[in-house]
């Protein structure tokens, strides 16, 4: 799949246990970059218990960042639900014919599911730095 893509930059791999090894090391490294830029998405969340609620102390004014930090232990309750109890609500929700036919409505769905969400934006910047990626001139693809 990903060593497919990479051919042209190494044409005299055809087969055997050397082409086997570098198939394992760039899936190796196309999972570890998924995991970790994953992760990394995850982590800048601007949801309090999370780092990219620090963020929101440059966004917003002095008064209102702390305002929300005084409740970081209660958003973080709630976002822990958020995570475990996800799923089960969009399921719960497209399980209703109304919710599921009307695409609006199966979207708002889709959102209470944080892997949903996390997908999404992994996806979008997966294929945004595949794209970059191939803007560099020695790969031939």
């Amino acid at each position: 799949l990903l060593f497919d893509a990479f051919s042209g930059i190494f044409p005299s791999v055809s087969s055997g246990f050397l082409r086997s090894v570098m198939i394992n090391t760039l899936d190796f490294f196309y999972l570890f970059h998924a995991i970790n830029l994953g992760i990394g998405i995850f982590n800048l969340i601007p949801i309090p218990p999370l780092d990219g609620s620090r963020i929101l102390y440059v966004v917003l004014p002095p008064k209102y960042y702390f305002g929300v930090m005084k409740y970081e232990r209660k958003i973080y309750i709630g976002f822990i639900a958020w995570l475990l109890l996800g799923d089960v609500v969009k399921s719960l929700l497209l399980s209703i014919p109304f919710v599921a036919i009307n695409p609006v409505l199966s979207v708002i769905a889709h959102i209470f599911s944080l892997s949903d969400l996390l997908g999404a934006l992994l996806t979008i910047i997966s294929n945004g730095m595949m794209k970059l990626w191939l803007l560099l001139p020695f790969i031939n693809l």
